[in-house]
């Protein structure tokens, strides 16, 4: 089956829309992170598809990005078409945010529960909510299990009667960053650990609301002993906790080379409509 990885970036309609250093400090964390952990997949045929606006489009197709990347300016509208010239009878898109990672056997195991959970006559989905936590600036590592709320690690598997319609793969696939149609799919909540959160002081979802874990790093990590889903703070278990999303021992124990928040990184609230 074909599998796209669906990662927004500067998509216009997301909830913030960002500035140009946003754009570039995004891009670097990309790379140094996420692009590590997809190059470290057990298999490689998948599709790497970033989702992004057109305000910034400009500087985000001058950025030097890996040759595995696709830029999507598009909405996707080219590459459905591309998947259903090939004769594809299904596709899976995965969401993935442009700063997280995902285990070494994340595709292989998204793969397969594909395989099985296909269905010609509708969209079949579901979602990962047990993963890791790795806070680079408290250097710990913890439980994201977001067991009421749905998190943003959903697959959705079309069947080739929606690939072949646009307007219904589009009014079915999410776009935004908040993934609107989600809960309508009401997808199967499933996995433990195939993805890690990675905060590093520029999340974008810190500038508006901190409900589960504050602005402050310390805080925060007061905020995490207390629930109970704190797993360590020692370096060397962090690290090899974190070999098999293909982060080395030397960058698992770097501190982030950015200030923590990144509040001035950001535009609007509402972005574009």
């Amino acid at each position: 089956m074909r599998q796209i990885l669906w990662i927004p970036f500067d998509y216009d309609r997301v909830k913030y829309t960002p500035k140009p250093e946003w754009v570039l400090s995004r891009h670097a964390l990309f790379h140094e992170f996420t692009m590590r952990s997809l190059l470290n997949q057990t298999r490689d045929d998948f599709t790497i598809a970033l989702l992004c606006g057109q305000r910034h489009r400009a500087l985000t197709e001058s950025l030097a990005w890996h040759s595995r990347v696709r830029l999507v300016h598009d909405e996707g509208r080219a590459l459905l078409s591309e998947i259903v010239a090939i004769g594809n009878d299904f596709a899976g898109f995965t969401r993935l945010d442009s700063d997280d990672l995902m285990a070494s056997d994340a595709i292989e195991w998204i793969d397969g529960l594909c395989e099985k959970m296909k269905d010609p006559a509708k969209v079949a989905a579901f979602v990962c909510n047990r993963n890791l936590y790795w806070d680079r600036v408290n250097r710990c590592i913890g439980r994201h299990h977001r067991l009421n709320q749905p998190p943003p690690f959903v697959t959705r598997i079309y069947p080739q009667s929606v690939l072949a319609d646009y307007d219904a793969w589009r009014a079915k696939m999410f776009l935004g960053h908040g993934m609107q149609t989600k809960r309508a799919l009401n997808p199967t909540p499933i996995g433990e650990n195939v993805y890690c959160i990675v905060k590093h002081g520029t999340n974008t979802s810190r500038v508006r609301r901190d409900e589960d874990h504050p602005t402050c790093p310390l805080q925060r990590l007061v905020a995490l002993k207390k629930s109970n889903k704190l797993i360590s703070i020692d370096p060397v278990e962090i690290a090899e906790m974190l070999k098999p999303y293909g982060i080395s021992r030397e960058l698992a124990m770097q501190a982030p080379s950015v200030k923590f928040h990144g509040g001035e990184f950001i535009e609007s609230e509402k972005g574009e409509r």
